[in-house]
């Protein structure tokens, strides 16, 4: 889509009058969550069109202090949480998920993808290089550190979520963010635990025992209203 038509759609969707960016831990619905949300904000237009156009709103953003924001618009990023205010017209979702999930999905990923993603993965982590067999016994990507820096993030206008519960709080989060908000039908997670060499999944869950017990005894959304 040339630039011209691209502003257009933009302009289009702007009429929500916010700019959402979509934060996430990785492996965690961001990109079906970014994916709705930007079709959502042209839900007037034809079915047909919107993924098309939403297509045209998305944009991912390996650093948000990068991002040119404009309302209408939607960011997916790995990044941290931005030390600076935004504008007032952002909003942002951050979402989350089990670590062993999430890294039974990169696993499963690495197997189709291979060592490029993972670097390329690693690096909109803030992780630097890795070694994926470091994975079973300590925090390569820096999963807890991202978490916790974003759960504490309270100068910013925040919804953070967890992956099975998006769907859930599919309502609050319309509200949240200003738009008539609808999900894809919620499907089960493709990876599975059973990808997970059965010798590692002791050391793979002392290694991950902190965070997941945070991220259970932590509410499932955390809404700030602003």
């Amino acid at each position: 889509m040339k630039a011209a038509a691209r502003e257009a759609v933009r302009r289009l969707a702007a009429r929500h009058g916010v700019c959402i960016l979509i934060a996430s831990l990785g492996r965690s619905g961001s990109s079906m969550l970014a994916q709705a949300c930007a079709e959502s904000l042209i839900s007037r237009r034809p079915f047909p069109l919107r993924k098309h156009l939403g297509g045209a709103l998305f944009h991912f953003a390996p650093s948000i202090d990068t991002i040119d924001f404009k309302p209408g618009l939607v960011y997916k990023t790995h990044d941290y949480p931005p030390k600076q205010p935004l504008p007032t017209f952002v909003r942002i979702v951050y979402t989350y998920a089990d670590p062993i999930d999430i890294v039974a999905s990169l696993l499963a990923q690495h197997r189709k993808d291979g060592d490029t993603w993972i670097a390329e993965h690693a690096a909109h982590l803030k992780a630097g290089p890795v070694d994926l067999d470091d994975i079973y016994r300590r925090d390569v990507f820096h999963f807890e550190r991202h978490f916790d820096q974003w759960m504490a993030a309270r100068h910013l206008p925040l919804f953070a979520v967890r992956y099975d519960r998006i769907w859930a709080v599919q309502d609050k989060l319309a509200t949240f963010l200003s738009v008539p908000l609808t999900l894809p039908p919620q499907r089960a997670r493709r990876s599975s635990v059973t990808g997970i060499p059965e010798d590692r999944m002791g050391e793979l869950m002392a290694t991950y025992e902190r965070l997941r017990e945070k991220i259970d005894g932590c509410e499932m959304v955390v809404a700030r209203d602003w």
